[in-house]
């Protein structure tokens, strides 16, 4: 059953006029890591097309496997760094404690307190997450606060989200913004879907988020109204958001993103899945294989 819901394919319209080009290619890199990359073409069996135009039936998730090792590499199990503001080994307390005013009773005591403010706001889970999703996207952005009087730092998709910089590249703005689609039940009990938009704006005094929007074909702007239940005004003087762009190097002023690891070789990638789901095929099908003998 594929059976199309009213406004579906209108909905796909409004989607696609509210995304950016920068946001579907970010998407595109993410669907190499999540094996979807082929979803749209058809099924490996269906004749109609030539073998080249199908879906691969063996599609070998390089790209998640590739960063799921880099992060147990560098962050996962022992590791994992340690976070310390302990005076070097080689350092006598008097020449620490001039240095930077801490003594080692205060070093150990400040050593607690990043380890419990880590382990409240699941530092190194997070860590993990947004070391994770910036090598198969290319960045990644994270959002630190305090939630029912608890640290916390959330990793948020870069698909999603528009920075500003300031001079020293600190983020001074985030825009998370993002379509997406919804059924809603008619009066006449019939299923509907509609597009809408998210919007939530991040700077140095307040956090901004706005009730959903239904989402225009034509990507017209809607008039956007504050959610007062959940917007604050922290006051903090700074932008809780820290960018992290994946092995960005140099680029031009307007390129904010990095290089996901994947970034060059997608080609290659999907001639290895072409060239498994041809083995397969032969093997089921008992059709002719070429071999080397003599």
């Amino acid at each position: 059953m594929n059976e199309r819901i009213e406004g579906e394919e209108e909905a796909q319209r409004a989607i696609l006029a509210n995304s950016s080009k920068r946001a579907r290619r970010l998407e595109s890199y993410e669907r190499w890591a999540k094996g979807t990359q082929y979803d749209h073409m058809p099924n490996w069996w269906d004749d109609s097309v030539p073998l080249w135009e199908r879906r691969p039936c063996i599609v070998y998730k390089v790209v998640d496997l590739a960063a799921r090792a880099n992060v147990d590499l560098c962050l996962g199990g022992e590791r994992y760094p340690a976070f310390t503001t302990r005076q070097a080994e080689d350092e006598s307390d008097a020449e620490y404690e001039e240095e930077s005013g801490l003594s080692r009773e205060d070093s150990d005591k400040l050593d607690r307190f990043i380890r419990e403010n880590h382990r409240i706001s699941r530092f190194p889970k997070v860590a993990r997450e947004m070391f994770y999703d910036s090598q198969t996207t290319g960045s990644v952005a994270a959002i630190f606060g305090v939630r029912f009087g608890k640290p916390f730092q959330d990793a948020v998709p870069s698909k999603w989200c528009t920075p500003k910089f300031g001079p020293s590249d600190e983020v001074v703005e985030l825009e998370i913004r993002y379509p997406y689609t919804e059924e809603i039940q008619l009066a006449n009990g019939t299923i509907k879907v509609v597009a809408k938009l998210y919007r939530r704006v991040i700077t140095a005094e307040k956090d901004t988020e706005y009730l959903p929007a239904d989402a225009d074909k034509n990507g017209i702007e809607p008039n956007w109204v504050i959610n007062k239940a959940r917007s604050v005004v922290h006051g903090l003087g700074f932008c809780p958001v820290v960018w992290y762009p994946f092995n960005k190097g140099a680029t031009t002023v307007n390129v904010i993103d990095g290089l996901p690891i994947h970034r060059y070789i997608t080609d290659e990638i999907h001639q290895h899945d072409l060239a498994r789901s041809q083995w397969h095929r032969g093997a089921l099908l008992s059709e002719p294989q070429v071999y080397e003998i003599g």
